[in-house]
């Protein structure tokens, strides 16, 4: 399973699988390829991997770069 950021790169891949709980059920854990790792995975209040986003490292820094930016205007006015 990929986790994918919105401009369509992979943020992480890994696998997921079913684990019992204690009180009955099934829990999902998503095991991640630690070599994958190109980003941060976002949980969206869910503890369904399917439904996880991801941001992309450089989407990350546009982020950033726009929110610095944003900031200097800001304090100029």
């Amino acid at each position: 399973m990929e986790i994918k950021c919105k401009c369509g790169e992979v943020v992480v891949k890994g696998s997921v699988r079913h684990k019992d709980k204690k009180k009955g059920g099934q829990k999902k854990i998503f095991e991640i390829e630690v070599s994958s790792i190109n980003g941060e995975i976002r949980r969206n209040n869910s503890s369904d991997p399917e439904k996880w986003s991801g941001v992309c490292k450089r989407c990350q820094k546009e982020n950033t770069r726009n929110k610095k930016v944003a900031e200097n205007i800001a304090e100029k006015i």
